[in-house]
């Protein structure tokens, strides 16, 4: 159990439906004569929907059993993304809607953290931007090359992005990872 004033964010604790929550923000308001109320603001981890929860300056709350766990991308299928575990190389499956955001920026043979609740894949813990090479874009058209002229680029994983006209085939990117989007090449 820890209490309520130690929900700084990025703790996990249990809310009293007993989803996981990760703590966003926090905020200790004092009223004037009664007690103090504990606003925090909290993600849930399982449906990814975020809500305000208030709490009593004294209450104490179920700590999450969250665990960060290596793990290597196998593969993708229809309907699951395969992983095998690098501690006792046993493999999981977890649903593509779970992670389907994720899953596009995973490259197989690489290695990721997963986020585990209760021994299952909920989240994979991903860097604010990635390093792809760029495989597939066309070359740009004399005339066709404005100071914010894009152009599609297909890179390693499959992943497509808008990308500027002097992108070739071979380079190196790097990508936002929360958006999806360019951030500029990368040497």
């Amino acid at each position: 159990m820890i209490n309520v004033t130690d929900l700084k964010g990025g703790t996990f604790f249990l809310n009293a439906d007993g989803d996981p929550y990760k703590a966003i923000s926090y905020d200790h308001i004092k009223m004037g004569r009664g007690g103090a109320v504990i606003k925090v603001k909290a993600k849930n981890v399982l449906t990814g929907s975020i809500k305000e929860i208030s709490f009593g300056n004294n209450e104490r709350i179920k700590e999450a059993d969250m665990e960060n766990r290596n793990f290597q991308y196998l593969y993708k299928d229809s309907e699951n993304i395969n992983f095998m575990d690098l501690e006792d190389y046993s493999q999981i499956e977890v649903p593509l809607e779970v992670l389907d955001w994720e899953s596009r920026f995973l490259i197989e043979g690489r290695d990721y953290q997963l986020l585990m609740f209760n021994g299952r894949a909920i989240s994979i813990v991903l860097p604010a931007s990635m390093i792809y090479k760029v495989t597939e874009a066309f070359d740009a058209e004399k005339g066709n090359t404005s100071k914010f002229a894009t152009k599609e680029i297909t890179l390693e994983n499959g992943l497509k992005v808008q990308g500027p006209m002097f992108i070739k085939v071979g380079d190196t990117v790097k990508v936002n990872t929360s958006t999806g989007e360019y951030i500029s090449r990368f040497n």
